[in-house]
C-alpha cells in the first residue's frame, strides 16, 4: 500500500493568490511542491508562471494510484466529468465563489467530491497545511462529510506519509 494524494496548490504572491489554482497527484507532497517551484526538476509547466506556489489542501488514503488519479481529472474537470456533472451545475455561473479556479470554487469543488461514489467510502482525509485555507474551507458551510479533516505543516509529511508506508508494510508482512 503507497501513499497517493491530491493536492490543490495556489501562489504566494498577491494579487493572484486567490485567483489561481493548480491540482495534480503526488506520492511526496514535499517533493513536488519544490518541483513546481524550480527547485527541482520535473514540475508542471503550468506552474512556471506565478512562482513560488504554496500546497494548500492534500487529499490522501487513496487506496490505489488509479483511484487518486481518478479524483484528480474529476477535481480538474468536475463540470465535464459524469462523477460530479449533476451535482456541481449548481456552479456554472454562481456568484460569489469567484472563477472557475479559484481557490474558493476548487475548495467547494472537493468539499463536495469527497461526499460523492466512488470517493465517499474510501476513508479519505483531507489536510490543510495553512490555518487561513482551513478557514476558507469552513467558510464554506458546513458539509456532511465522508472524509477526515485536519490542519499540519507541510514538511511534517516528509517523515508521517513514509512512516505510515513502512508500518502498513511491516503489518502486511506479519500477516502472511
Amino acid at each position: 500500500m503507497g501513499f497517493f494524494a491530491c493536492y490543490l496548490l495556489t501562489p504566494v504572491q498577491a494579487p493572484q493568490r486567490l485567483r489561481c489554482t493548480y491540482v495534480g497527484f503526488t506520492v511526496d507532497p514535499t517533493r513536488r511542491i519544490r518541483q513546481h517551484n524550480g527547485e527541482l526538476a520535473n514540475g508542471a509547466k503550468r506552474t512556471r508562471k506565478f512562482r513560488p506556489w504554496e500546497m494548500i489542501a492534500v487529499v490522501h488514503g487513496f487506496p490505489s494510484k488509479f483511484r487518486a488519479m481518478q479524483f484528480e481529472w474529476v477535481w480538474q474537470h468536475p463540470l465535464v466529468s459524469k462523477i460530479t456533472r449533476e451535482q456541481l451545475k449548481f456552479l456554472r455561473g454562481s456568484k460569489g465563489l469567484g472563477a472557475p479556479r479559484s481557490v474558493k470554487r476548487k475548495m467547494l469543488e472537493m468539499l463536495e467530491m469527497v461526499n460523492l461514489e466512488p470517493f465517499k467510502d474510501l476513508n479519505l482525509t483531507v489536510t490543510f497545511t495553512s490555518e487561513e485555507m482551513h478557514q476558507v474551507a469552513r467558510g464554506l458551510g458546513p458539509r456532511c462529510s465522508a472524509a477526515k479533516f485536519e490542519f499540519r505543516a507541510l514538511e511534517t509529511f516528509a517523515g508521517w506519509w513514509a512512516a505510515t508506508i513502512v508500518d502498513a508494510r511491516c503489518a502486511a508482512i506479519r500477516r502472511v
